[in-house]
């Protein structure tokens, strides 16, 4: 007996032991490559202090879990913080994992196999496409579970009315994801116990309780009532760890049954002599080879995910040079970090010196955000446009945000920005009120309110007096990207509006409208103290080279001897290969590739037609 409990011992060490192994490099894993700090960032759960806001949620199917992910996130000031959490979160979800499959099979301890769950869980959160939400929810229900199948399993109508009353608990708590308590128990007791009324009953409980509480009771649509808080919900990447998720728990129970049949177990049975210790070490180096595998199917994604949510962060905290750093190691460029790179670069006071240091391979929208990149990420969108003075415009865009990803503190922050600029200072006060609600959020709410309250301190902050002295006196809402005019108007409106300046500028040059840039040169450089950026110059050089009739002295008053020697190499270059753009091309990109005579001649999109006032909506 001594002996057999020292066994025992041993076996329940090294299961710990692997766990601790396999969760410790599960903790390393997020802090290293995932950075959780970054998982909000696509779908921030807000946490609002006051009864009305838990109230409302528990009013909606899994709205518990949604407060307690949400309250629970909000302290994640830190990757290191939010490591820890999720860490013990999948360690509390291995653990209960273990214990449920130790209770339906009743053999010895179980090892590797309660570690799956945890590697889908990772596997989604690499793609910041999953919160807290999904994984508590798993947690109870296993939780409840184990207790039905401890504590009431003896008794089959007890059995039957307690796991009823489990299911409308759960899903009360739970949302979708009572569909883990109620079709394990079921097939519990249709494949492991021949209890098979008890079985069909609750088979039918899952498929109608949803439906039922969502025609009758809650206000949500049936999808929802179905899917809420399940780990397929919303999830458009890395669908084999979502449906791995849903069907790992009733493969376990599969699994189990077919330990029932005794040719199975006799072939089984010739691996129980082998030493314990070294199974649990396979199964370890198993589950750490197939998370390897797994993530590095999904490496590009992790790095393109990734990369762009923490462009946007830095965007968001006003971080320019780490915006730029970001955008120089991209291998993945698209229109958002394109137009975050610009809009970082404005804000270093190098745009139209330093643009096409940058790629700009999708030309006018890679500045501003066409229709369908807006409509993908409408809060960016939103935040660019505030940025230049398109009020409505961003206003359109944050609503929009918040019918997509729901409130989120930036959200907040920004609608009472666009109302107070307005002068709908009412308004902007209950945006601002609600931010103050949200934890870690008052000291920097306080000082909106005092602009909102007082017009003459909002007047002393430069970026509100600029922006709110060039709102276009007509409505401008275009539902995409604003059309050049708006943005002349604006120029029209505050010359001052050094942002939107720049920015037509550069729309110019992304476009090819040299002659448009030959007619505002003389604006800008009075704008820029007598001396043009080093694109505007380059592009004065090709004009008056297309264009034999311009006045050369404007040349000589704006652009530098610097330029003018660059661009003669440049010919030079092209004269070499005889005027054969694509034999030149390579030589004059490692030379030329950050000038705007490289861009206008290879890499220029199809011009972008100018919009029109008509364009307005």
């Amino acid at each position: 007996m001594t002996a057999l409990k020292e066994n025992q011992k041993k076996y329940i060490f090294a299961v710990w032991l692997q766990e601790l192994i396999v969760i410790t490099l599960c903790f390393f894993y997020l802090l290293i490559r995932v950075q959780p700090v970054l998982i909000p960032e696509f779908r921030t759960p807000v946490f609002i202090n006051g009864t009305e806001y838990l109230q409302n949620l528990l009013a909606v199917p899994g709205g518990i879990m949604d407060w307690l992910s949400a309250f629970l996130m909000q302290f994640w000031v830190s990757d290191a913080v939010g490591a820890l959490c999720l860490a013990c979160f999948l360690w509390l979800l291995t653990v209960i994992s273990r214990k449920w499959i130790e209770t339906i099979s009743g053999s010895s301890p179980v090892h590797t196999l309660q570690l799956i769950p945890a590697l889908f869980f990772t596997i989604q959160l690499s793609l910041y496409s999953i919160h807290l939400n999904s994984i508590f929810s798993l947690i109870f229900n296993l939780l409840a579970l184990i207790l039905l199948d401890l504590w009431i399993s003896r008794n089959g109508a007890i059995r039957i009315i307690s796991a009823i009353a489990f299911s409308c608990l759960l899903f009360w708590a739970t949302g979708g994801a009572f569909l883990y308590f109620t079709v394990l128990a079921a097939l519990e007791d249709l494949l492991l116990r021949k209890r098979y009324l008890s079985g069909f009953i609750l088979l039918a409980a899952s498929a109608v309780l949803p439906f039922m509480a969502s025609s009758t009771i809650f206000v949500v649509t049936h999808n929802q009532a179905y899917i809420h808080n399940l780990p397929i919900e919303g999830q458009t990447e890395t669908l084999y760890a979502a449906y791995g998720l849903l069907f790992f728990y009733p493969l376990v129970i599969t699994g189990a049954f077919l330990l029932q049949v005794k040719k199975v177990k006799t072939f089984l049975g010739r691996f129980a002599y082998s030493v314990y210790l070294i199974r649990v070490g396979v199964g370890t180096v198993v589950i750490i080879l197939l998370a390897i595998i797994a993530l590095q199917r999904t490496t590009e994604s992790i790095q393109l995910f990734k990369s762009v949510f923490q462009t946007n962060r830095f965007a968001r905290h006003g971080l320019w040079p780490e915006v730029l750093m970001n955008a120089s190691h991209s291998t993945n460029p698209n229109i958002l970090l394109a137009c975050q790179t610009n809009r970082g670069l404005y804000h270093r006071g190098v745009l139209l010196d330093s643009m096409f240091s940058y790629k700009q391979t999708f030309g006018l929208s890679g500045l501003l955000f066409n229709k369908e990149w807006c409509q993908g990420w409408p809060e960016e969108a939103s935040e660019l446009y505030l940025d230049i003075g398109f009020v409505n415009e961003a206003e359109h865009w944050a609503q929009e945000a918040i019918e997509i990803k729901g409130i989120s503190p930036s959200l907040l922050r920004q609608l009472g920005i666009v109302f107070m600029l307005k002068g709908n200072h009412e308004t902007a006060s209950r945006y601002f009120n609600i931010l103050r609600k949200i934890p870690l959020q008052a000291a920097a709410v306080d000082s909106l309110i005092a602009c909102n309250n007082d017009p003459s301190v909002m007047a002393r902050t430069a970026d509100f007096l600029r922006i709110g002295s060039s709102i276009p006196e007509e409505d401008v809402i275009t539902l995409g990207r604003p059309p050049l005019k708006a943005l002349e108007s604006i120029v029209k409106k505050n010359p001052a509006n050094t942002m939107a300046f720049e920015y037509l500028m550069a729309a110019y040059l992304l476009n090819g409208d040299l002659k448009e840039i030959w007619k505002r040169a003389a604006d800008f450089a009075a704008a820029k103290n007598g001396k043009l950026p080093r694109h505007i110059q380059e592009a004065l050089i090709v004009y008056t080279v297309l264009n034999k009739e311009a006045d050369r002295s404007t040349l000589d008053r704006w652009v530098s001897t610097a330029s003018m020697n660059s661009f003669s190499i440049y010919e030079q270059v092209l004269r070499k290969y005889h005027g054969n753009k694509n034999n030149a091309q390579q030589a004059l990109h490692m030379q030329f590739g950050n000038t705007y005579w490289y861009y206008i001649q290879f890499l220029i999109p199809p011009v972008q037609p100018m919009e029109s006032q008509n364009d307005f909506q």
